[in-house]
C-alpha cells in the first residue's frame, strides 16, 4: 500500500511540474522559417488533395502554433516544381476565416508587385525573403515565408503568422489562441482536407502526457524491471 501511494505521489507531482511548465512543447518544436523541411520531420501531417488515389498527386500540411506565431508547412505534390500556389491559403479561428497570399515585400512592408514574376520561377534551394498577406482590401502583412526546392526532389513552404495580428483581423479578444482556440488551416487550390489544431502548442498537454508516461513506466519498471526508453 505505501508503495501504491508513493507511485501516485510521483505521478501528481510530475503532472505538476508539467502544467506549470508548458514551454517543454515550444522547445521541442522549435520551428525555423528556413525553408528547409526539418523541423517538420516529427509533427504530425495531414494529405490534402481532390479524389485521387494516387498519393504522387497529394500534398502534406501541418500547423503548429508557438511563440506568438501560428506556424504552417506544406509539402507539394511531386509533380510541382519551379513554381507553388501563392495565393487562397486560409487560417480560421473559432469558425472566423482570412486569407493568406504569399508575395515579396518593399522596405515599407507593403506588397512589392515588382518581384512578383520572381515567384513564378522560383531557383533551386532556399528562396525566402517573402512575406505573407492578409486579407484583400485593406491588406496586411502579417508574416513571413520560405520555399525550398530540392535538387533530389520535393518542393516545401512554410510561413508563419503573427498570432495577435490574426486574432485582431478576425475580430477576436486578445490571447483567444492561447487560451484553447480552435485553428483550422486550409486550402482550396490543394484539396478539400482541413488542418485542425486546438490551442497555441498543447504545451500544457503534452508535457502532461509526456510525464504521466515517465511516472508509469517508472512504476512498471519498479514492479516488472521493464527498461522503458521515451
Amino acid at each position: 500500500m505505501k508503495k501504491l501511494v508513493k507511485r501516485v505521489g510521483i505521478i501528481g507531482f510530475v503532472i505538476l511540474i508539467a502544467v506549470l511548465t508548458p514551454a517543454v512543447c515550444y522547445a521541442a518544436n522549435n520551428i525555423s522559417i528556413d525553408g528547409y523541411p526539418d523541423d517538420w520531420a516529427n509533427i504530425p501531417q495531414t494529405a490534402i488533395y481532390y479524389n485521387s488515389n494516387n498519393e504522387k498527386q497529394w500534398n502534406y500540411a501541418a500547423v503548429v502554433a508557438e511563440e506568438g506565431y501560428i506556424n504552417c508547412y506544406v509539402s507539394f505534390a511531386n509533380f510541382l516544381s519551379n513554381s507553388v500556389p501563392v495565393i487562397q491559403y486560409w487560417i480560421s479561428v473559432n469558425g472566423n476565416p482570412i486569407v493568406l497570399n504569399l508575395n515579396y515585400s518593399d522596405s515599407n512592408g507593403n506588397i512589392d508587385y515588382s518581384m512578383s514574376k520572381k515567384l513564378n520561377n522560383l531557383s533551386n534551394g532556399v528562396n525566402g525573403g517573402i512575406s505573407v498577406f492578409a486579407g484583400y482590401y485593406p491588406i496586411y502583412n502579417v508574416g513571413d515565408a520560405a520555399i525550398y526546392i530540392s535538387n533530389k526532389g520535393g518542393t516545401f513552404l512554410e510561413f508563419r503568422v503573427s498570432i495577435a495580428m490574426i486574432e485582431q483581423l478576425c475580430g477576436l479578444p486578445e490571447n483567444t489562441i492561447e487560451n484553447g482556440a480552435t485553428i483550422e488551416f486550409y486550402s482550396p487550390i490543394l484539396g478539400d482536407q482541413t488542418v485542425v489544431v486546438v490551442g497555441t502548442s498543447t504545451g500544457t498537454f503534452v508535457g502532461i502526457g509526456i510525464c504521466v508516461v515517465v511516472a508509469i513506466a517508472i512504476g512498471l519498471r519498479h514492479k516488472k524491471k521493464v527498461k522503458v526508453i521515451l
